[in-house]
């Protein structure tokens, strides 16, 4: 099937709900004082799509010609999503924005670790980030 894809390019049409997958990566350097809380120092953020703009991304980057059909809100993340679009040329013109919907934003944070043979990456803690205008 990925041959497939890639020899003929299919227009493909994702419809479905959008969100970010906001990644932080990085150390556990200490504890805190005041409660059992590990301290991690933040070596590098990354932003991708995540639920139905994965999947259009991930076809994309296959070769497929794809549109993007879902609602979104009126609201920062909602502008951070159409900015990933843009830059990795996916078309906003189907993105219906409706004012009063809540858009997600799922952020996650890694603890790597180097072992003297290899690396262990632990997920410390998800979050799901809603934010709602007016």
């Amino acid at each position: 099937m990925l041959s497939e894809i890639q020899k003929t390019h299919p227009s493909i049409l994702v419809i479905g709900d959008l969100m970010i997958d906001n990644y932080l990566w990085g150390e556990c350097t200490r504890v805190s004082p005041e409660a059992p809380v590990q301290i991690i120092n933040v070596k590098k953020e990354t932003k991708v799509l995540g639920g139905g703009g994965n999947v259009a991304h991930n076809l994309k980057t296959l070769g497929a010609n794809v549109e993007v059909l879902s609602v979104i809100g009126g609201c920062a993340i909602s502008n951070e999503l159409k900015k990933i679009f843009k830059k990795i040329n996916l078309n906003t013109d189907y993105l219906i924005e409706q004012k009063d919907r809540v858009q997600q934003k799922k952020r996650e944070l890694f603890q790597l670790t180097n072992k003297s043979l290899g690396m262990t990456l632990k997920v410390m803690m998800t979050l799901i980030v809603i934010q709602k205008i007016g």
